[in-house]
């Protein structure tokens, strides 16, 4: 446009307002003062607390001699903040309590996701996840925090939220370090190796084929109640084995 190349970019909105010069209202952009970025953040973290999905929008104009440059990082450096979207996607209704039956049954459920702190926590409430401060870790910290300190935490732990690809493998290694089988849902090609390093990968049906390939299971319908009700099939068919193996070998033995 003009002689110039304009790139969009969308992801969390505190990333991108951090690095934000600018914002479009009316058509018209203008300096974005440090006022109208607190009242941004207020708006956003007001839908979030009950539970939207926040995804911020931003644009940059750059000369065609920087076009090799466009990358995420230099397309947020200096943004013109465009606004953002608010989504919610439906609970199904058997979450909650498939979650509780997996919860009464020794299971513990981990929520991983990529949303705000406050949409994780939101939703975690809603279905039946512990919402403490000290519940919840977010991406940022995790960062920071050693493997040692990560696998003390995490028994404590119930839910994760901004959390990048490249985090899960990292609390897979911490849940098998206290000799957890540990069961790891995934859908995109960045899930993959978490998906492989976990004792049992189980992909999505509407996922992609590479995590597909790395997963032992594949969940053709996608819901979390059909993970519980096979785990109480198959323990009923280990409990019946065990019978027999048990009715056989002592009538053998005697």
């Amino acid at each position: 446009r003009d002689g110039e190349h304009v790139g969009y970019i969308s992801g969390a909105p505190e990333t991108l307002l951090t690095h934000a010069r600018s914002i479009l209202e009316n058509q018209t952009t203008h300096a974005l003062l440090e006022t109208k970025k607190r009242e941004l953040v207020q708006e956003y973290e007001k839908l979030a607390k009950v539970g939207y999905r926040i995804i911020g929008i931003a644009k940059k104009q750059f000369a065609s001699t920087s076009i090799k440059k466009n990358t995420p990082q230099f397309l947020m450096q200096d943004n013109t903040f465009i606004g953002f979207a608010a989504l919610r996607d439906p609970i199904r209704p058997d979450v909650a309590s498939s979650i509780k039956s997996a919860q009464d049954a020794g299971i513990k459920t981990i929520m991983l996701t990529g949303d705000h702190r406050l949409t994780a926590k939101a939703i975690g409430q809603e279905i039946g996840f512990s919402t403490k401060d000290e519940a919840i870790m977010e991406g940022d910290e995790l960062e920071k925090i050693a493997d040692d300190d990560l696998a003390e935490r995490i028994q404590s732990i119930e839910v994760f939220a901004r959390v990048a690809p490249e985090h899960k493998m990292r609390i897979v290694k911490a849940l098998q370090r206290h000799n957890h089988v540990v069961a790891m849902t995934g859908d995109g090609v960045n899930d993959a190796p978490a998906l492989k390093s976990a004792d049992i990968g189980v992909a999505l049906g509407s996922g992609t084929d590479v995590a597909k390939e790395a997963s032992d299971l594949i969940l053709l319908d996608d819901s979390f109640s059909t993970i519980v009700a096979a785990v109480k099939q198959g323990r009923i068919a280990f409990d019946n084995i065990r019978k027999v193996t048990v009715f056989l070998l002592t009538g053998s033995f005697s």
